[in-house]
């Protein structure tokens, strides 16, 4: 029984999800013995200081999924502005890799730890796909070779929906935090730089150190005529409560 078992764990086709697994016990060892302490402290310590940034250290985003929704309608909607020629093509690549923050936020960063997020994300893609993979096996008596990219897709579809619910089950266990927008304004009249691939009138982030060389992210929106591509340095000129946002401009 043990090796039909090693046998199906190891088949080509569950090894992509074998190796998800493996990275799941590798961050619950990492948590168990606390090597990965350092990391996930910086986000909560930034977290526990001011729900109210929206920061999160080291890719942690803030965002709920009202405002995730929100944001993922304005990027459909970045590809239909009208940008100079040669900020075309930068538009559609910059609407790709801007929707990897959206789905950041919907399976629950910045809900939870980071590392408990991702723990959740590989526990869940990785038995999904070994059930999907088992009910194909049993269906057709072996693994048809296309059925890799159906496993693949479900899994993680349906691992990030799951996810997304855990990430929030668990965010709304955790003790509230007690805080005021008094940091988010203090933040004011301090530099950044650009880590999304532009930031316009509708969507982008920032990321900086704050007086304490804590390092968050925050959503940001510019009222420039232009984007202000990856990179580039800008001043935090506003905050605005109500969309946890800041309006910023070039240096």
């Amino acid at each position: 029984m043990l090796k039909d078992l090693l046998g199906f764990l190891t088949a080509w086709y569950n090894l992509p999800f074998t190796v998800s697994m493996a990275f799941g016990l590798l961050i619950a060892a990492l948590q168990m013995f606390g090597l990965s302490h350092d990391g996930d402290s910086d986000m909560d310590s930034d977290a526990d200081v001011d729900a109210d940034v929206d920061a999160d250290v080291d890719t942690d985003v803030d965002a709920g999924l009202d405002h995730d929704l929100e944001a993922h309608a304005d990027l459909e909607h970045d590809t239909d502005l009208e940008h100079d020629a040669s900020l075309d093509g930068a538009t559609d690549h910059a609407a790709g890799l801007l929707s990897g923050f959206s789905w950041l936020a919907f399976i629950g960063v910045g809900k939870t730890p980071l590392m408990v997020t991702l723990l959740i994300l590989f526990f869940s893609v990785a038995m999904l796909g070994w059930l999907v993979n088992g009910i194909i096996q049993g269906i057709f008596g072996f693994f048809p070779t296309s059925m890799i990219i159906v496993s693949a897709l479900v899994s993680l579809i349906a691992g990030s929906f799951v996810t997304s619910r855990a990430t929030r089950f668990i965010g709304r266990a955790l003790p509230p935090v007690s805080t005021t927008a008094t940091r988010a304004q203090a933040l004011v009249g301090m530099h950044g730089t650009v880590i999304s691939p532009y930031v316009d009138h509708q969507y982008g982030m920032i990321h900086l150190r704050d007086a304490g060389s804590t390092l968050i992210s925050l959503f940001a929106v510019s009222e420039d005529e232009k984007p202000i591509p990856r990179g580039e340095t800008v001043i935090l000129l506003e905050y605005y409560p109500a969309q946890k946002r800041y309006l910023v401009t070039r240096r």
